[in-house]
């Protein structure tokens, strides 16, 4: 029991110790994948920078974003790699992608 215990607690100490950088590239390369035309033609995921912004919601509450732009290669709907790229805004804590192609807003 006592090492199942200290098993978990492991696995969310690892978890918890990623960088937003780390994070930012898990969640869009996951992303990426599941939206293309072609998932295996994915090629060179990039996430160039992770940039936190204060914002304010329609309540007049202050938020936490972060800010990345992301470049990757894929096959297109004719079989041609395309280059793309993309503004990804995600919440405060890099956990989950709120707009994919937003640029900026």
């Amino acid at each position: 029991m006592r090492k199942v215990l200290f098993l978990i607690v492991a696995v969310l100490l690892a978890a918890c110790s990623t960088t937003p950088e780390q994070r930012a590239q898990r969640l869009v390369t996951d992303y990426i994948k599941s939206t293309a035309n072609d998932p295996s033609s994915v090629q060179d995921v990039e996430v160039s920078f992770v940039r936190l912004k204060k914002e304010m919601d329609i309540k007049g509450n202050w938020l936490k974003r972060h800010y990345t732009v992301v470049e990757w290669r894929e096959k297109n709907v004719y079989g041609a790699l395309v280059n793309q790229s993309v503004v990804v805004k995600f919440d405060e804590e890099v956990t989950e992608i709120i707009c994919f192609n937003c640029f900026g807003s």
